[in-house]
């Protein structure tokens, strides 16, 4: 198998072709509430989130996807500064906001960051996938496995 990355499969962030995922966890207890994909590495959070772009307008959205999960429970939530988008369902960090505030949104996104960090030190995401033929069967592959 040729490695081809292009555009649509390039990841900027680690100079590599790759797919992306959609990992929420639970604020209040330690589990996942929410895995979906795989998506092209190219696909923005927010894209993935909303399940569509803005383009395409909300009628079209994806109606899994967490943003109208989170819209039918009337929770919201806790982001970093790329679902800015969408003040509504996602609580971000920003200027005005009280101490505490900004410590727990803190905290949320660190409990975050500590999943992918125990997920990358047990080399769960250090292998290649290498099984079907042609892009859309992994995809679909992928897909089976989440």
């Amino acid at each position: 198998m040729r490695l081809k990355p292009n555009s649509k499969w390039y990841c900027h962030k680690t100079h590599s072709s790759g797919v992306k995922y959609e990992l929420a966890t639970a604020v209040r207890r330690s589990a996942v509430v929410s895995l979906r994909g795989p998506y092209p590495a190219s696909t923005s959070d927010i894209t993935i989130f909303r399940g569509g772009t803005v383009e395409e307008g909300e009628d079209n959205w994806d109606k899994d996807s967490l943003y109208f999960k989170l819209k039918s429970l009337g929770v919201k939530a806790v982001g970093d500064s790329g679902y800015e988008g969408e003040p509504d369902v996602v609580l971000t960090s920003k200027e005005g906001q009280s101490k505490e505030l900004r410590e727990f949104i803190a905290r949320v996104k660190n409990r975050e960051e500590s999943l992918h960090t125990r997920l990358k030190s047990w080399n769960i995401l250090s292998n290649r996938f290498r099984h079907g033929h042609g892009d859309d069967k992994r995809m679909e592959l992928h897909g089976n496995v989440t």
